[in-house]
């Protein structure tokens, strides 16, 4: 239980920064008129994907060329993937790929407000017809860990875990041994490296639960899936995946 004199005194000095020194969006130049955060509320808004743009109905994959009504790509069409749905807030491009890439590898953690504000508004559009147990992170290897200190994408669901007001158990899920990055494998490659690098750690917990799994970046699906086919394995009711960020593969 955080102590209140504490928790107050750290709100007190935040208001006086920020009067101080008011916080300026890094993408605009602006003040953000957001307490300690990075981004204003314009720049959040612009780069939302909305419920506007057709979606893959499983995996979020925006359509290309004229499409109406539900469809499935192409991909989940072929394989239907171990998760119910997977959501992005915003696209991997541009400028929010570099602050994406900052927050993961240079310890910018000063995001991690903002990154869960849009995972808040990405929740609300497209996971307001849900109901979830629980919010699990998807989990790096301990050589990772070691190296940065932290588990970006555990900040992103406590973060949301918090917003939302759902349980948040970051120890589900665990890495069975470090695999090769999949930064600049194939589609097929992918799914082989992830296939059986994650374990459920307390399936206790996870048998007939409707789990969130929360990560940085969706791109061909591979580590969701892999994540969400174990926690499908010991009993988990549904999956639903939610990320900061939608890729497409690079070929």
């Amino acid at each position: 239980m955080p102590n209140p004199i504490l928790k107050y005194a750290a709100a007190l000095f935040d208001g006086v920064v920020d009067i101080t020194s008011p916080p300026v969006c890094v993408l605009c130049g602006r003040e953000t008129l957001r307490r300690r955060r990075a981004l204003c509320w314009d720049c959040l808004r612009a780069r939302l994907i909305t419920n506007e743009r057709p979606l893959c109905a499983v995996c979020g994959r925006p359509a290309v060329g004229e499409v109406t009504g539900r469809f499935t790509c192409g991909d989940c069409e072929r394989e239907r993937p171990a998760f119910d749905r997977a959501r992005a807030a915003t696209s991997y491009a541009g400028e929010m790929r570099g602050l994406v890439q900052k927050f993961k590898y240079n310890a910018g953690l000063w995001l991690a407000g903002d990154f869960a504000d849009l995972l808040q508004a990405c929740f609300l559009a497209h996971y307001a017809d849900r109901q979830f147990d629980m919010v699990v992170p998807v989990p790096i290897s301990f050589l990772k860990k070691f190296k940065r200190h932290y588990n970006q994408s555990e900040f992103l669901a406590r973060g949301l875990a918090e917003h939302a007001g759902l349980p948040f158990f970051p120890h589900v899920l665990g890495r069975r041994f470090v695999s090769a990055s999949q930064t600049r494998l194939s589609r097929g490659q992918r799914m082989d490296n992830a296939r059986h690098a994650f374990a459920v750690r307390q399936p206790g917990k996870v048998a007939d639960r409707d789990i969130l799994l929360v990560d940085d970046v969706f791109t061909t699906g591979a580590t969701a899936n892999a994540c969400a086919r174990e926690l499908r394995r010991v009993g988990a009711a549904s999956v639903c995946v939610i990320t900061v960020a939608r890729g497409e593969l690079r070929v």
